[in-house]
């Protein structure tokens, strides 16, 4: 585990396996996420531990949302959906 402070500058060329990715994005206070199942239960343990999640509002790709229709559960209330004016 690191153990100086974790900034994006650290991750530029970041190529350590999956699970590591995870266990460091956990260790962040909030997220702003991908449209992915990986980055979602990142969210997810932040969001339980009380951090903030911003998402994108798309949930599948274009291909999957005509195949299997928008799931609008796919992300939970609390969690912020990105706008323009967000920032």
């Amino acid at each position: 585990f690191p153990s100086h402070d974790i900034h994006a500058d650290n991750f530029k060329h970041y190529h350590n396996p999956a699970w590591e990715h995870y266990i460091l994005g956990c260790e962040c206070d909030n997220i702003i996420i991908s449209a992915s199942t990986f980055s979602w239960w990142t969210a997810w343990k932040i969001h339980q531990k009380g951090g903030i999640v911003i998402h994108s509002g798309k949930n599948l790709s274009k291909a999957g949302e005509k195949e299997f229709g928008i799931n609008r559960d796919y992300y939970p209330e609390a969690w912020i959906k990105y706008d323009k004016g967000l920032i």
